[in-house]
């Protein structure tokens, strides 16, 4: 949290030098608050480039693959919430069979609709 709030102070135009200040804390403890440990964000999305997978399923007239209204919605909100953060995105699509490797770094699975828990 004290990171984020760096973070957006500094966009906000302040220096490093006038947070440090008005927080109490010295520049290097700034910069190493700054800097260590990874960001927030993290804990859910991971670090570098994210692949949010979202599922096809099969259309119903003309039986090609498509991805629901609702998984690109959600894959879409999913996107402007990674590139809030600066991170890096690639979309994929789960096959209408289901397979895919999760056992990679920073998989994100958007569940198909049928398999959320409401």
């Amino acid at each position: 949290m004290r990171r984020r709030v760096i973070q957006d102070l500094h966009a906000q135009g302040m220096s490093y030098a006038q947070i440090a200040k008005e927080a109490g804390l010295t520049r290097g403890r700034i910069h190493q608050i700054r800097h260590t440990g990874p960001a927030p964000e993290g804990t859910f999305l991971g670090t570098g480039t994210i692949t949010l997978a979202t599922p096809l399923k099969q259309e119903a007239t003309n039986a090609r693959p498509v991805v629901a209204m609702e998984d690109v919605t959600a894959a879409k909100r999913l996107e402007d919430l990674a590139r809030g953060f600066d991170l890096a995105m690639e979309l994929e699509h789960v096959a209408i069979g289901g397979e895919i490797n999760l056992n990679r770094p920073n998989a994100q699975a958007e569940p198909a609709p049928s398999q959320i828990d409401v």
